[in-house]
């Protein structure tokens, strides 16, 4: 870990995350769907953290077909 584990809420590690994979998933017309209704604590570093949901979101840009939602 890069920096000092923190107790975070894993929603929204996963908004940041969406926010910079949001642009490449609409110029490939993709729709994205996250259903994250309940707070998901989980304690880590919040940067690495965000790299790692960046990274899963962006192989399932990459591997969806245009036009489709990645769910």
């Amino acid at each position: 870990l890069t920096g000092a584990p923190e107790v975070l809420d894993l929603r929204a590690v996963v908004t940041d995350a969406m926010g910079v994979i949001y642009p490449l998933l609409r110029e490939k017309g993709q729709d994205l769907a996250v259903d994250l209704p309940e707070p998901l604590p989980v304690s880590g570093d919040a940067e690495e953290l965000t790299q790692a949901v960046i990274n899963l979101l962006a192989n399932a840009h990459r591997h969806t077909p245009r036009g489709t939602r990645v769910a």
